[in-house]
């Protein structure tokens, strides 16, 4: 093994054992696909996310959230209390007004606790090649059997 390939097995290691540990400590990474938080936070990166109270945020507070299916990440504009219960007014960075439906959670709400500029990209591209190669070795393995089981003998009609 050369020195090059080493050091892309220990990156690749390294890699694994973060995404992992971040997994274990209960966060989450998700790619940033849209521009709305920029300059703050660019297209393409990769944030890590924590599961936190929705009592315990803050105005300035990035939040990532789900939206009529899609993951939003905005900062918190505004917080109100409708019965007791917080109700939040988000807005993206980029944009120039708040976004036109207020959220509560009932539950947890993902909160923005780091996020790695451009290296959503990197982890896109890793996961279109591994399932790339996942679809290739199955091929192959499936190729190979195909050939065994054509050149395998015959079984005899008496046996």
């Amino acid at each position: 093994m050369s020195r090059i390939e080493a050091a892309a097995a220990i990156v690749v290691l390294a890699l694994l054992a973060t995404v992992i540990a971040l997994d274990l400590s209960g966060h989450r990474l998700l790619v940033l696909i849209g521009s709305s938080m920029e300059p703050a936070t660019a297209k393409g990166s990769l944030i890590v996310v924590r599961a936190a109270d929705p009592g315990a945020l803050a105005v300035g507070d990035v939040i990532s959230f789900d939206r009529s299916g899609h993951s939003v990440t905005h900062r918190i504009a505004a917080i109100d209390r409708a019965d007791g219960v917080p109700v939040f007014t988000t807005k993206g960075d980029a944009n120039e007004t708040a976004d036109p439906d207020r959220v509560t959670f009932a539950g947890s709400v993902g909160l923005v606790e780091a996020a790695i500029p451009f290296a959503g990209y990197v982890l896109a591209i890793t996961q279109s090649y591994a399932r790339f190669a996942s679809f290739g070795l199955a091929a192959i393995f499936a190729g190979l059997a195909l050939r065994h089981a054509r050149q395998a003998p015959p079984i005899p009609a008496n046996a």
